[in-house]
């Protein structure tokens, strides 16, 4: 499964999987003339987000900075806070449901929150309907703050209002880890530049990790990066599967190796991995960059095949969480 920003020709596919969740749900309660479209694009996301099976799109959320103002009345007496931003939107074509899609989807609602420093809240309508929705966020981590009761459409209803969990962010080494944005992105290649640049002759060609679009991986919302002193120290390209967390490429500055950062994101995609409930977390790396194998066996990484792997000769280490 891929997780990537959403694009305006995503929304044909997004109105046929909306209709779906209605037709399985009932939400959105209320759609006036049934303007799927509107439902989709009102309020103007802050940002948006979708996810898809191969080429099939089969889930999305959104990011707003508005929702109906008895809940940002709710959030504003509360806890004060000027401007927060609003998890919205969240679907999950019921053909796909079972797959951690919501709990990924929100939690890269929930990284984007935190990565603009800004408190995330939702709200959903308290009905027998949504009780599954109320258990995912209530599994990931999202804490109750309160109700609100207000008539639609003359038709009296309560929501359930609750607030992110605090960002997942650490001061390990010196560094917080948290979701990338567009703004990092040549930071990003600086670092893995310098982190595998060395091994090239060694390795007889760039190694992979030079090779790919950062500002791609970044927009899919595959990308963490650590940051200590308002500068970049590290970067992860990791993502979820049905059965694992794989890690894709690992890398530290010069300046950071040896501080303990490459061992706080390791720790970081551990947590990530054990708090989406799979069990193991995979990566590879080049049979030549042997420092590199040592050190994931020295972390409990075992290996379990080498393959050549889109013409690199990999060596792919499996760690149980």
């Amino acid at each position: 499964m891929e997780v990537r920003q959403r694009r305006p020709s995503d929304l044909d596919e997004l109105v046929t999987v909306a209709a779906r969740v209605r037709d399985r749900d009932g939400y959105p309660m209320y759609l006036p003339n049934d303007d799927y479209v509107r439902f989709l694009e009102r309020p103007v996301p802050l940002a948006a987000w979708v996810a898809l099976e191969d080429t099939q799109l089969i889930g999305h959320v959104a990011l707003n900075e508005a929702t109906s103002p008895p809940v940002m009345e709710l959030v504003s007496a509360t806890h004060g806070t000027t401007q927060p931003v609003f998890v919205a939107r969240l679907l999950v074509d019921p053909a796909h449901r079972g797959r951690r899609i919501g709990q990924t989807l929100l939690e890269r609602a929930t990284e984007a929150a935190a990565a603009l420093g800004r408190p995330a809240y939702l709200d959903v309508v308290d009905t027998p309907a949504t009780a599954p929705a109320v258990a995912l966020y209530r599994r990931c981590g999202w804490q109750p703050l309160g109700r609100v009761g207000f008539d639609l459409v003359d038709e009296p209803i309560e929501e359930l209002v609750f607030a992110a969990p605090q960002a997942d962010v650490r001061t390990v080494a010196g560094v917080e880890i948290r979701a990338a944005v567009a703004g990092d992105v040549a930071p990003i290649e600086a670092c893995v530049a310098d982190a595998y640049a060395p091994f090239a002759e060694r390795i007889g060609r760039s190694p992979a990790p030079m090779l790919d679009d950062y500002a791609d991986l970044v927009a899919r919302g595959v990308v963490h990066v650590a940051v200590g002193g308002d500068r970049l120290r590290g970067v992860i390209v990791s993502w979820l599967t049905d059965d694992h967390l794989h890690i894709d490429n690992i890398a530290t500055t010069s300046e950071a190796r040896g501080s303990g950062v490459g061992r706080a994101m390791l720790d970081w995609a551990e947590r990530r991995a054990r708090g989406a409930g799979v069990e193991q977390v995979r990566l590879y790396t080049n049979v030549a960059m042997v420092e590199n194998v040592d050190y994931y066996e020295r972390r409990g990484f075992v290996e379990t095949h080498r393959s050549d792997d889109s013409g690199y000769e990999r060596v792919f280490l499996t760690k149980t969480v």
